[in-house]
């Protein structure tokens, strides 16, 4: 999803434990749509990094706190996938992004 697509094939017992958490874009973070694609340009890091479609769609989702476990299910429907596949890919992607800082993953009372 950052420079390619879903691709997880495992996930951790931490990363199970983070579905009760909301992703959000951190405040230093934007997401730009350009006729060349998607990006998200991280400030604080300076740095830039191309998202694919299904990406994007993450990203998308939670411009605003949202559930983890809620953005699994909406895109599970939208790109079809199973549920459990699509908690893989999602829950890593996130990691990843929040590794990157970009992300926060935060419990539902952290975040104002």
């Amino acid at each position: 999803m950052l420079n390619g697509c879903f691709g997880a094939t495992e996930t951790t017992r931490v990363g199970e434990a983070r579905l009760s958490l909301n992703a959000v874009i951190r405040r230093d973070v934007q997401l730009r749509e350009l006729p060349q694609g998607t990006v998200v340009l991280a400030f604080h890091i300076s740095q830039a990094f191309e998202l694919n479609g299904t990406g994007a769609a993450v990203f998308k989702s939670i411009v605003r706190p949202v559930p983890i476990q809620q953005v699994i299910k909406e895109l599970a429907q939208e790109y079809e996938l199973e549920i459990a596949e699509a908690t893989l890919q999602i829950l890593a992607f996130l990691e990843e992004c929040a590794r990157l800082g970009v992300v926060e993953l935060v419990e539902p009372s952290e975040y104002p």
